[in-house]
């Protein structure tokens, strides 16, 4: 169970979408973005849906990342994505949890570094690109701690994003779904701007 809680956290801050959208940058040109995310110190594990479950110490999640993009050509884009993630556990806050007791510490490493094509099918006022990720098992882990950086999971996710522009307006959306080499289950990412 503590690894579902652990999964869930990861799994929301390392999801990895086509930061460009359906756009390429151009052939020889890049787009570079640096970005980063907190988890506040919880002790509540969700799992099953909405049953909440409290464990025996607080879980924090601090988050970095690097994703850059670079055209191959007008209409084909190498993708990378490098997570950085720092996840520890606190003080105790539940001596009565039906879990077994964490130690309290924390854990640094990369998360799990993402691969990716793109190939920008329709190119007019409407947009339309498609893509194959591949997630790498990069991962570091402390089981004592009940901790993780990522999953150690191989997983592939073809991409499909619609975008508009005119102007300074644009709107886009993007879908994919994550398929999982090992006991994790699949997943639908389903992006809107």
């Amino acid at each position: 169970m503590k690894n579902s809680f652990l999964l869930t956290i990861l799994f929301l801050t390392s999801l990895c979408s086509f930061a460009g959208g359906p756009w390429s940058p151009g052939k020889g040109k890049s787009y570079l973005q640096w970005g980063g995310g907190i988890i506040p110190s919880t002790n509540e594990l969700f799992y099953k849906g909405s049953e909440t479950l409290l464990i025996n110490r607080k879980v924090k999640d601090r988050s970095f990342g690097l994703y850059h993009e670079y055209g191959v050509s007008n209409r084909i884009t190498l993708v990378t994505s490098i997570p950085f993630n720092i996840v520890g556990t606190e003080s105790i806050v539940d001596t009565l949890s039906i879990l077994p007791l964490l130690e309290s510490g924390d854990l640094a490493g990369f998360g799990n570094v993402k691969l990716a094509g793109k190939y920008v099918f329709y190119d007019k006022a409407l947009k339309v690109s498609g893509g194959l990720m591949l997630s790498l098992p990069t991962a570091s882990s402390n089981e004592r701690k009940g901790l993780r950086t990522g999953y150690n999971s191989f997983d592939v996710m073809p991409q499909l994003a619609f975008g508009y522009s005119k102007n300074k307006l644009y709107t886009y959306a993007e879908f994919g779904y994550n398929v999982y080499r090992s006991n994790l289950s699949n997943n639908l990412l389903v992006n809107a701007e």
